[in-house]
């Protein structure tokens, strides 16, 4: 019974190191989204100081920025609490929740590359 003991220390420990790699790869992903986001909104801000664009253009720029913004700061809120769920929830648990995370994802992907498609 030891030995069944100790393994199962040992997988939970291999799973909290996953765990630890994962969130560290995705805080890494989110952190390059954000100053991604950072250079888009500096870049908006130079275009609309220069006039070089038509008021609707602008004005239709300045509400995309203000909805990527609102969004960065709702997923960088929700990425901190899935990780803290992560450190702390149980396997099953762990993995309905990624699989819902990365339907999320590829809805989101899909929206995008339909936008882009739009324009």
């Amino acid at each position: 019974m030891k030995i069944m003991g100790g393994f199962r220390q040992v997988a939970l420990s291999a799973m909290g190191q996953e765990i630890e790699v994962g969130c560290a790869s995705v805080n890494k992903s989110l952190n390059e989204l954000m100053e991604t986001l950072e250079d888009f909104t500096d870049w908006k801000d130079e275009i609309s100081a220069l006039h070089v664009l038509p008021t609707n253009v602008i004005s239709s720029l300045t509400v995309i920025a203000s909805k990527i913004l609102r969004a960065k700061s709702d997923l960088k809120a929700n990425m901190f609490e899935l990780e803290e769920a992560c450190k702390s929830a149980e396997p099953k648990r762990l993995v309905r929740e990624m699989k819902q995370l990365k339907q999320e994802m590829s809805d989101a992907d899909r929206k995008s590359l339909a936008m882009e498609h739009r324009a």
